[in-house]
């Protein structure tokens, strides 16, 4: 018995000493993350961890929006007063509100074309005279990052008077 206590405690030692090292190397879901920022920078995109500011009733049902990631894409010469966030309905795929406040009829009617036509994985956007701002869950494969700019490049066309 005493024989294998050294052993145990060999490769307790050992496990010790693997284990911080195999958290080193990312793991896929990592890789395909980091892929996709990558790729979002070199389109012009910006990637920002940053939370959409839920009014409190309205952040327990729409937390999932708070862990997504936000790809922003700068429009110089926007038109747009204020900033303006819409969420899309859990219940409806093609129902979007704004929250805090809202944009004008003549802008809402510009960006509900767009908004209506986005993909499941868009949870939020976000327009101001800044640019445009999607929040999403980075999923899918690479191609996912330009349809995401193709969209935001939409969305800052209509900014644009």
């Amino acid at each position: 018995m005493q024989d294998y206590i050294g052993w145990i405690i060999g490769a307790i030692v050992l496990g010790m000493a693997a284990w911080p090292i195999m958290h080193i190397v990312p793991s896929a879901a990592q890789k395909r993350q980091i892929a996709f920022r990558i790729k979002a920078q070199s389109l012009g995109m910006q990637v920002q961890l940053r939370r959409t500011k839920l009014p409190q009733e309205l952040k327990s049902q729409y937390q999932h929006i708070e862990t997504a990631t936000c790809y922003f894409l700068p429009e110089l010469d926007s038109e747009l007063d204020g900033t303006f966030t819409a969420i899309r309905s859990q219940n409806a795929h093609r129902e979007w509100f704004w929250i805090h406040q809202h944009p004008t009829a003549q802008w809402i009617n510009k960006m509900l074309v767009i908004y209506d036509a986005l993909p499941d994985n868009i949870l939020a956007v976000e327009q101001s005279r800044n640019g445009s701002a999607i929040y999403w869950y980075e999923k899918g494969e690479l191609e996912a990052v330009t349809d995401v700019f193709e969209r935001l490049q939409e969305m800052n066309k209509i900014l644009i008077r």
